[in-house]
């Protein structure tokens, strides 16, 4: 058998390595043998065929990136067997599972796909009592509220668990509660049940204002859309008052059974927040907007912006594209729209292609200042073409937008362009519903406009010009 199952790793194996630019998803398998036996007879050849193949799909899934594990035996094993399979349907047509089992499957197939096509949800914010824990703490007091390892408060304290490690793969969390602060906080610095703590919450708004709008304050403190939010509360009444206020915001629909809160929290993480795989910048995504909105503080109490570009002692770190950026270069190219030129969507395959291509060059930057680092923010891809710079894509994170840091890069390519014997540089303008913040960026930076119409622009840049720009920052060229 271990000898079968090698053959069919050899095959996944090379059509994993020759289709890099293809995502491929194999599942676990689950190996049972029907049959009577006397109990003291356990068979554990089924195991070991299961726990064989899944080792090999493990040293794939570490192997290659384009590799995934689809674990259809926890599918399986969450359901039951029974539920999953059809033995009548079996018969009848040779086809092993159920019409349930199938839906669960294509449900799953249907995460992944939307995780792969669609950009996840930002932030996930909370209501406080009867949704983190049971009861409400104003009336009863931090002692009396449901939260513990056992018995009913386990599920408050289990939902508490899901939702931290939602945190860790770079969820934003947020609080807004109708509650008195100090009876709300109160629980989070002496219960030592609580699994989430304060810091764990990026805003917290605990008031007695209508919850839309601490919701939309809190999108507007974060600068994410309201289409980037997911509501939760017990409320009914909460929850259709956000409904009608935001329609954007995603808000589900809280389980009347709360035995069912880790199963929910679940769903909501493969409808709205699925990650395929994540890069360092989502594991340090809480502490990035958290460092963002100690910016803003800054920003306001500043006479005025370059007063306060200049108190952030930004150091701005830009180099051509490795193979370590790969993920991070491509997640920005997919997930960006604001601070976009075109909107062009490149596969990691084809990013790689123009890292090997001499016509091409590709330049990240990450970006740090005095209250963090923001990780890498910035990239732009060019052609060579003749005597000619060709700036196919230019994007920047939404985080680091207003501080000049395109321009400090840009002079600096330019120069550099102009130094090798190019003479000039073209650039172009796609417009989408969401990139008007760079409508006019290269007219800003001095270029002239050599083609326009409703949607779209073309920018040419002599080398006998040389624009006057802000140089906020430090270049560091690596």
């Amino acid at each position: 058998m271990e000898k079968e199952l090698s053959n069919y790793i050899d095959i996944i194996e090379k059509a994993v390595k020759d289709n890099s630019d293809k995502k491929f998803f194999v599942s676990t398998i689950d190996v049972h043998e029907d049959s009577i036996h006397a109990i003291k007879d356990f068979n554990i050849k089924d195991k070991e065929i299961e726990n064989n193949w899944l080792k090999h799909l493990y040293k794939l899934n570490n192997d290659y990136p384009n590799f995934f594990i689809f674990d259809l035996k926890e599918l399986i094993t969450n359901v039951g067997r029974k539920n999953f399979y059809s033995k009548k349907l079996w018969y009848l047509g040779g086809m092993k599972f159920s019409n349930y089992g199938e839906n669960i499957i294509v449900e799953e197939i249907t995460n992944i796909i939307n995780a792969l096509e669609k950009s996840r949800k930002k932030c996930l914010v909370l209501d406080l009592d009867n949704t983190l824990w049971g009861g409400v703490v104003g009336d009863i007091g931090i002692e009396n509220i449901e939260l513990s390892e056992f018995k009913e408060g386990a599920r408050y304290k289990d939902f508490q668990k899901r939702i931290k490690e939602l945190k860790e793969l770079g969820v934003l969390l947020a609080i807004c509660s109708k509650n008195e602060e100090n009876y709300a906080m109160d629980v989070f610095e002496k219960n030592k049940e609580m699994v989430l703590k304060s810091d764990d919450f990026i805003i917290k708004k605990i008031n007695w204002q209508p919850k839309s709008k601490n919701i939309s304050e809190i999108a507007d403190e974060l600068n994410i859309g309201l289409d980037s939010i997911v509501f939760i509360d017990d409320s009914r009444f909460e929850r259709e008052e956000v409904k009608s206020n935001l329609p954007q915001v995603i808000v589900p629909e809280f389980p009347e059974d709360t035995s069912n809160l880790e199963n929910f929290i679940i769903d909501v993480y493969k409808n709205y927040f699925y990650t395929i795989n994540q890069t360092e910048e989502d594991k340090k995504k809480t502490k990035m907007y958290v460092d963002n909105i100690k910016r803003e503080t800054e920003k306001k109490k500043s006479a005025s912006i370059d007063e306060f570009l200049e108190k952030l002692n930004t150091k701005i770190y830009l180099w051509k594209l490795k193979p370590e950026n790969l993920q991070r270069a491509h997640q920005l190219i997919h997930k960006t729209n604001q601070f976009n030129l075109t909107t062009k969507r490149y596969s990691e395959k084809q990013l790689q292609e123009f890292m090997n291509d001499p016509y091409y060059e590709i330049y990240v930057s990450r970006v740090e200042d005095k209250f963090g680092d923001n990780g890498i923010v910035f990239l732009l891809i060019a052609k060579k073409d003749d005597n000619k710079i060709l700036i196919d894509s230019l994007i920047m994170s939404c985080r680091v937008m207003e501080r000049f840091i395109e321009d400090r890069i840009i002079s600096y390519l330019e120069d550099q362009w102009f130094k090798d014997g190019f003479q000039e540089i073209e650039s172009t303008y796609l417009k989408t519903e969401r990139n008007k913040p760079v409508e006019n960026l290269f007219e800003r930076l001095g270029y002239e406009v050599t083609y326009k119409d409703e949607n779209k622009k073309i920018y040419r840049l002599n080398k006998k010009i040389k624009p006057n720009r802000k140089k906020i920052g430090e270049l560091i060229v690596e």
